[in-house]
């Protein structure tokens, strides 16, 4: 899960038991420590089994360290950061995000992160790595049969619907690519009038 440290720093870190954590805000917590809300699940279903959490607890007590260290060590780099971002699919658009950028929004507007929340858990939200390009993951398609109610004038949409007509669908990348930039604008205007889904 990642978790808010204050000042915008975001933290990984690892659910080791759900029933400590829902009596952890009704003053079962040791004296002095201070439990964290959790900000967003990383995965939707627990990454590690009850056989790998137990080897991590014998580890502990062997090592004379906490459960967090022997699992710092183990965990590979990947699943250790929060420099990821999270995109969302709504209305056939997508919407990428930063976990710095959930922080203001859990305590301005607790709906919209249940909003967000809901996405995720329905399949319409995804994580991606900082270096993964979102554009080559969004495929773009046609969403009604020709003739579409464009202008005639409105040259780079009817290019746009007539290429993805041809190849099917195709990548947010590949249409910049093939059509050019310019073919953003056109492409964002087919969206809001549901012409085209990513």
């Amino acid at each position: 899960v990642a978790v808010p440290l204050g000042n915008g720093a975001v933290r990984v870190g690892v659910l080791l038991d759900d029933e400590a954590y829902a009596t952890a805000g009704g003053g079962a917590l040791p004296e002095g420590v201070v439990a964290r809300p959790m900000l967003w699940p990383l995965e939707r279903e627990p990454l590690l089994d009850a056989g790998y959490l137990d080897m991590v607890r014998q580890l502990a007590l062997r090592q004379a360290a906490s459960e967090g260290q022997i699992l710092g060590n183990f965990l590979p780099v990947g699943l250790r950061t929060t420099q990821v971002r999270l995109r969302f699919f709504e209305d056939g658009r997508a919407r990428t995000l930063k976990f710095r950028d959930l922080v203001p929004l859990a305590d301005k507007d607790p709906s919209a992160l249940h909003r967000l929340g809901q996405a995720w858990m329905d399949g319409r939200g995804e994580v991606l790595d900082k270096a993964e390009d979102a554009a080559d993951a969004e495929l773009c398609a046609v969403t009604a049969d020709p003739p579409w109610p464009v202008r005639p004038s409105a040259v780079r949409q009817v290019q746009l619907l007539e290429y993805l007509w041809d190849k099917g669908s195709a990548s947010r990348r590949a249409v910049l690519r093939d059509l050019g930039a310019a073919s953003a604008t056109a492409l964002e205007g087919l969206l809001k009038r549901g012409l085209v889904a990513v």
